[in-house]
């Protein structure tokens, strides 16, 4: 999944909502959602630096070191 993640990341450090699928899915149990997380870059990011935080990798060291500093 790391390794996933960090093919995705774009070249600002962050990873995109859309390309992850967020906003496509308009109607859930006959609710219409409005492309919901389609602007959700921020929140994608957040979660995707937990999952190299979470295992193990800093700004300091690790595997994915340079995926967390950028």
């Amino acid at each position: 999944a790391l390794a996933y993640l960090a093919k995705v990341q774009q070249r600002d450090g962050s990873w995109n909502a859309q390309q992850g699928g967020a906003g496509r899915e308009t109607y859930t149990l006959n609710e219409n959602r409005y492309g919901t997380g389609a602007k959700a870059d921020t929140a994608m990011t957040g979660l995707a630096l937990l999952a190299f935080l979470g295992d193990g990798n800093t700004h300091l060291s690790g595997k994915y070191q340079a995926n967390v500093i950028a």
